[in-house]
């Protein structure tokens, strides 16, 4: 790591979803650079200040990273054996876990000031998707230092191009767009500024590249090649449903495009999951970014209006387990189904449509076999292949509408190629393998 850069940096947002996910990944490259430069020994320089406007999930947030620090030690103590292994002082697993453990909560400082950022050269913003708000802080932040900081925002779908101007940053920010939850996901997007600064540039490879990131630069245009991609596909699906409204409920509609796009095309969850994963107020917010900045205004619909009107936001509760929005959910299961003609879940485990919704796409093709199973089979790449020649064989309404999905969703990567949003076909393959962990492009 450079320690021109990174002996000081902050997280602001620190305490929310993202946030306190880039702060875990940063404290533990920052410690383990610590203690590898001292063995343990002598005064600690290394600073990461960590800022949000509420205290008490700042409060919660050094918890959360005492523990991961902990578990971190206690996995690689043979490792951390190696690093102290100049320091007489520390001899047993325990003590050389306790100073690591101390040494890394003493790189941290908690606070709600952005004051606090004065003498910090570089920060890591993940605050709320909002045009407006964003720049307001990059304003409040140049207020507080001599000269601008180097930024890089967590941005999943405003240009850079837009931040920069309306808060005047002469080049001195950057996409640097990770994937939920950034100590699991190894994706990192990286979106340079049309002439930003170039040091920039190298000092943001040179972090996701410590930080073991599979890195993929897009260029700067809304939405980048990962939502670039998912909200072009969530467009489809929407007007899927619509076509299919005609004949079924919405609700069976929602659900059986749910189902092609999750189990017919052999992926991790439908996109009304994934929807419900990622959070109905945030796929809005990105859908109208979007269509704000791109030609094609299609990104907002009208699917999520009545489920957000209703409260059904979803996204994930404090531990882990979903909340409700297209579907209800105990823990991560799907329970139900919302009915927006009576505004409640449909209990799957009890309504006969759902069979009726399957007997309708009828039966898989031969070959197919849970994304779970699959991710783990060695042999999964001609197993897909072998499949996908069965399902576009297929004549059920299933195989219909996977077939006429999984050609807009190639129609869609060849779009960001040609556009130039990707510099490659590889590099959306590396987007969607790694970020949304499908299996096959």
């Amino acid at each position: 790591m450079s320690k021109l850069h990174w002996k000081k940096c902050a997280v602001i947002g620190a305490a929310g979803k993202m946030g306190r996910g880039i702060a875990l990944i940063l404290l533990l490259e920052m410690a383990v650079a610590e203690v590898k430069e001292t063995a343990g020994i002598g005064k600690n320089e290394y600073r990461l200040v960590l800022i949000d406007i509420n205290r008490e999930a700042l409060d919660n947030l050094k918890d959360y990273l005492k523990t991961h620090l902990l578990k971190y030690a206690e996995k690689q103590i043979n490792r951390l054996r190696e690093y102290y292994q100049s320091n007489a002082l520390l001899v047993s697993n325990k003590e050389i876990i306790d100073d690591f453990l101390a040494r890394g909560m003493g790189i941290v400082h908690c606070t709600t000031s952005l004051h606090e950022t004065a003498e910090i050269p570089v920060i890591f913003e993940a605050v709320v998707e909002d045009i407006n708000a964003k720049c307001e802080l990059y304003k409040k932040i140049a207020s507080t230092h001599k000269s601008t900081p180097f930024i890089l925002t967590n941005t999943s779908s405003i240009p850079i191009s837009v931040l920069n101007a309306k808060a005047n940053l002469q080049g001195r920010i950057i996409g640097f767009h990770l994937y939920n939850p950034p100590a699991v996901q190894k994706l990192l997007e990286i979106i340079p500024l049309k002439g930003g600064d170039p040091d920039l540039y190298a000092l943001a490879l040179e972090v996701g590249q410590a930080l073991g990131k599979r890195i993929v630069v897009s260029k700067d245009v809304a939405g980048f090649i990962g939502n670039g991609h998912f909200m072009r596909e969530i467009a489809y699906a929407c007007s899927l449903v619509k076509e299919l409204s005609k004949s079924y409920t919405l609700a069976e509609s929602i659900y059986m495009v749910n189902r092609v796009t999750g189990d017919f095309l052999l992926r991790p969850m439908g996109i009304f999951q994934l929807i419900d994963y990622v959070g109905l107020d945030v796929i809005q917010n990105v859908g109208a970014i979007m269509n704000e900045n791109i030609s094609e205004k299609t990104y907002e619909n009208d699917l999520l209006h009545p489920l957000l009107a209703a409260g059904r936001k979803g996204g994930q509760h404090p531990d882990g387990t979903q909340k409700d929005g297209f579907f209800s959910y105990q823990g991560k299961a799907i329970t139900g189904i919302y009915d927006s003609s009576h505004s409640n879940y449909i209990d799957l485990s009890k309504n006969q449509w759902q069979k009726k919704c399957d007997e309708i796409l009828g039966n898989f093709p031969e070959g197919n076999i849970p994304w779970s199973t699959l991710s783990r089979d060695a042999n999964h790449k001609q197993k897909i292949e072998d499949y996908l020649k069965n399902l576009s064989n297929c004549n059920s309404t299933g195989c219909n509408l996977g077939n006429d999905f999984l050609r807009k969703s190639q129609s869609i990567v060849n779009q960001l190629v040609d556009s130039h949003v990707a510099a490659s076909k590889e590099d959306v393959e590396t987007v969607l393998k790694n970020g949304f962990f499908h299996l096959y492009v």
